[in-house]
């Protein structure tokens, strides 16, 4: 798990427009802002960061988040983004996080001392990371899943005693294959200082960043015995080697995944391994408003090499295997022509916006407003942009990656986003 909580060093202040109590910081170790009291911020002073989607223990020192923040589901209160007002130039002011200082978190004397810049306390400070049920433990029956094995499951401190219940009931649940393929964590922009810059001249791709769940689909192989083996299937955090009655099995056996496979390998000779955003009824409010789940695949590599190919390979691949490939907003593009600063990279993700195709029924992503047509109306902003380099891949250190998220999306929500989709359909 990426740090949730780490020690950050304030080295500017920017005033607010109309705000004489918080100010904008901003800090050495990120790229990140965030609001903060005006009267106890001082340039050198430690923050401790909490990234979004931190969930903050019911601690005393955080009872202030309670009406704002508080979940009761996840027994804690869950950070989020949000826009906070406009800096004097009239911009918005993002406020990707929350700061606090050490001695308001629960922190010792003895520990505030010993502080070091970067330092991880997401453990120390009992923070976990929100993770949807679903990428922890995807299932279309619920009665399949008592309520205390949901709670297990969405927690990682006790999530491993979730699988054993998975183990000991579906059988079907095992750790990822991270020897095959990394998990899908793409890391936010923000955290990467100077990759933009070091990046500049790069080709690239953009590609929409679908609003689902992780899924993966590959066989099983013996390195020892090179021997390829059974077809399975996985969430982000595990793998279902045993057919069982989840979304990601039921995808895979509607649509053939498995023959496809093995048809792909006999005419071209490559094992593959798909990686895909999984969409649709009961996954993320079904935003997209689809009638069923549907893949859209973002990764394939070939399995035995660990090769992974570009956008425009993997486009033709899911073409010929009849899948869809996540949505493409530029490729192989000089990363300096669209994005050669990071306002200009958070701008740039925040124009990208889909829409709903009411004549063949179907969601149309990458969609380019019109004329007259207003937002959350006739199209909505898209929850943010993923970034890689050409070549990429992750495995072999090859390329970078990033994501960017719009902040405007995630405070639009889920729930109200389904709501106008399924009414923007009703309309004649």
């Amino acid at each position: 798990m990426r740090d949730m909580a780490r020690v950050v060093t304030l080295n500017n202040i920017v005033p607010m427009l109309n705000k004489d109590r918080i100010i904008c910081a901003e800090f050495k170790e990120t790229a990140y802002t965030c609001i903060v009291p005006k009267e106890t911020a001082h340039i050198g002073d430690f923050y401790i960061m909490f990234e979004a989607d931190a969930i903050l223990p019911e601690k005393p020192e955080f009872e202030f988040l309670r009406k704002r923040c508080y979940k009761e589901e996840l027994h804690g209160f869950l950070i989020k983004a949000m826009t906070m007002g406009q800096r004097e130039d009239g911009t918005k002011v993002k406020s990707w996080c929350l700061c606090m200082k050490p001695n308001e978190v629960g922190l010792t004397e003895k520990e505030i001392e010993k502080l070091k810049s970067g330092q991880d306390l997401t453990e120390r400070l009992e923070v976990r990371k929100y993770e949807p049920i679903e990428d922890a433990s995807p299932t279309s029956s619920k009665k399949a899943y008592p309520k205390w094995v949901k709670f297990c499951l969405s927690h990682a401190l006790t999530r491993w005693i979730g699988k054993i219940w998975q183990r000991n009931h579906q059988n079907s649940a095992g750790g990822f294959p991270s020897e095959f393929i990394s998990t899908s964590d793409e890391t936010t922009l923000q955290n990467l200082p100077g990759l933009l810059d070091k990046i500049q001249n790069e080709k690239v791709t953009v590609t929409f960043k679908h609003e689902g769940q992780s899924c993966t689909a590959l066989f099983d192989y013996d390195s020892k015995k090179k021997k390829v083996g059974k077809f399975y299937v996985c969430s982000r955090n595990n793998a279902y080697k045993l057919k069982c009655n989840n979304d990601f099995w039921n995808f895979a056996v509607n649509n053939d995944i498995e023959n496809k496979l093995k048809q792909y390998y006999k005419k071209h000779g490559v094992w593959l391994i798909l990686q895909c955003e999984q969409c649709g009824p009961g996954i993320q409010n079904n935003i997209y408003n689809l009638k069923h789940i549907d893949w859209y695949v973002y990764t394939i590599k070939n399995m035995l090499t660990g090769d992974q190919y570009t956008y425009s390979e993997l486009a033709d691949i899911c073409k010929e295997l009849g899948l869809k490939p996540v949505a493409c907003i530029r490729d192989n593009v000089t990363l300096s022509e669209i994005m050669p600063d990071l306002k200009t990279a958070i701008t740039y993700a925040e124009e990208v916006y889909w829409s709903y195709d009411k004549e063949k029924d179907e969601p149309i992503f990458n969609y380019r407003p019109k004329d007259g047509e207003k937002l959350n109306k006739s199209y909505w902003q898209a929850e943010g942009i993923v970034v890689r380099t050409i070549p990429y891949n992750k495995d072999k250190n090859i390329g970078y990656s990033f994501k960017l998220k719009n902040i405007q999306y995630l405070e639009h929500g889920l729930s109200a986003m389904s709501k106008e989709v399924m009414a923007f359909r009703s309309i004649n």
